[in-house]
């Protein structure tokens, strides 16, 4: 638990919710494992003080100036209703312990499950490393609460076999069903056309909870409604307000009307449920396919991964020979230097200063701040000196979508924006020579249309259905032409 932060300060979460629950379980605040915590941690802190002091002077600093949202509110707020929106599907699990006693083990994965939320929301950008930690627990979860769902005597696979099995089969074609996108099914009109028409139906068949269910009847249409005009209101929370219109049905429904009719779940929610966890199912399934068929851009082998394993291989065959990755997205170099065994001789794994900043105001930096262009100036340095560096062989420079755009102008390629920087440029030419472009388009979905969309990808082209995915640039060191 002491060195837990030597992974990531703020995966602290996961120490200070255990903890606080032991507190509460125990009712003891001193304890010696606690101390020994404190120990390891206040050691950690004293050797980076004494050894490492411009961690604090300068690092921490610099990170808050990289990732935007850390020094902008408004940004940090809006990923924060994001991220809320997109871990949300994964909580209506919760929903069956309506029925089901809520055990001391159920308590402790769902604090761990809620602590991983945290620390989405405190990393603020949503990266891919932070949702795997997320997903993992949310695995866990899932495989013990399926597991106590289909054996408890609440649902009956006689009685719920249809149920079941439409779950089934929904889920298999879009994952999408609950969380309230367009695919297989107009999700959002989905959901309420099915909890209406069941509505409807059970006011027919009993007799006995018509006026509790008629009145419900009326309550979700009202809630409807307000769902309707929320979003015309604010359509960039539509996501967030939708799911939690859909939640609220299914807790009432359950909770205040089918509760009076049967002592086991309700066909409604049953289908939520199974719904969601053969989702999570699928989704793992499916992924191995995706990586057998090359069919997911993002998957590992890909393209891009074949590209950079066969020039570093034959251009930095060497452990010592060194790559540099230019691009906005860590993905691409993690692989690499995992499985080519290489060493990483830049302070960062990958260069990933980004255009924006130029597009706006013609500057490389901005002038306003000094705290920004320090931070700037030691990612430009880093860059440099690895370019200098005669162990660097091979230089790959993503011209991506994020780390290029702006739709107001006309756009600069992400090298000729470092190219502002006089000195590596000088440095850049003297040394490396163009090898090679890898361009990868996918098939999109999306209809051609007449007019480049400001919300695709960089580069789609007009009436085109491809777009392209991956673009990158490989340099060569001269001395190895």
């Amino acid at each position: 638990m002491g060195l837990i932060p030597c992974l990531k300060p703020h995966y602290l979460v996961f120490v200070i919710f255990g903890e606080f629950y032991l507190i509460y379980k125990n009712r003891k605040i001193v304890d010696l494992s606690r101390l020994i915590m404190l120990l390891i941690g206040a050691l950690y802190l004293f050797l980076i003080i004494k050894f490492a002091p411009e961690f604090f002077e300068f690092m921490v600093p610099m990170a808050a100036k990289a990732y935007l949202a850390y020094n902008n509110e408004e940004l940090f707020a809006w990923n924060i209703i994001y991220n809320i929106g997109a871990m949300m599907p994964f909580f209506f699990i919760f929903l069956i312990f309506l029925r089901l006693k809520f055990s001391e083990s159920d308590l402790v994965l769902t604090l761990f499950l809620i602590a991983s939320a945290f620390v989405i929301l405190l990393e603020n950008i949503g990266s891919l490393d932070q949702y795997a930690i997320f997903l993992s627990i949310a695995t866990i979860c899932y495989a013990k609460f399926a597991y106590d769902l289909f054996s408890s005597k609440e649902i009956s696979f006689s009685r719920d076999q249809i149920v079941i099995a439409l779950a089934m089969i929904l889920s298999v074609f879009d994952f999408g069903i609950l969380y309230g996108g367009i695919g297989f099914i107009r999700c959002i009109n989905f959901w309420w056309v099915f909890t209406l028409a069941y509505v409807v139906v059970l006011i027919f068949k009993k007799n006995g909870v018509r006026a509790h269910l008629g009145l419900f009847l009326v309550l979700c249409v009202a809630i409807m409604l307000c769902v309707a005009l929320a979003i015309k209101q604010f359509p960039d929370l539509r996501f967030i307000i939708h799911l939690s219109a859909i939640f609220a049905i299914l807790f009432l429904f359950e909770k205040r009307i089918y509760s009076q009719i049967a002592n086991h779940f309700s066909p409604l929610l049953l289908f939520a449920i199974t719904t969601l966890i053969c989702g999570q199912f699928y989704s793992y399934a499916k992924m191995p396919i995706l990586v057998a068929i090359h069919k997911n851009p993002y998957t590992f082998p890909n393209r891009l991964s074949d590209v950079v394993a066969y020039y570093s291989k034959l251009y930095a065959p060497r452990q010592q020979d060194g790559i540099v990755m230019i691009s906005d997205c860590l993905c691409h170099i993690f692989p690499t230097l995992h499985y080519l065994n290489k060493g990483n001789s830049q302070k960062q794994y990958a260069a990933m200063l980004q255009t924006g900043n130029y597009q706006k105001n013609g500057l490389m930096f901005p002038i306003k701040n000094p705290d920004e262009v320090f931070t700037y100036f030691y990612l430009m340095d880093d860059v440099k000196n690895a370019i200098k560096n005669p162990a660097t062989k091979v230089v790959f420079v993503n011209n991506s979508k994020s780390a290029t755009v702006d739709y107001k102008r006309c756009r600069i390629n992400i090298l000729e924006f470092y190219f502002l920087d006089y000195g590596f440029k000088k440095s850049f030419l003297k040394n490396f020579h163009f090898e090679n472009r890898m361009v990868n388009s996918v098939f999109s979905k999306k209809a051609p249309s007449d007019k480049i969309f400001k919300d695709d990808s960089f580069d789609r082209i007009s009436k085109s259905e491809s777009v392209m995915f991956h673009d990158f640039e490989i340099y060569v060191r001269n001395e190895d032409r």
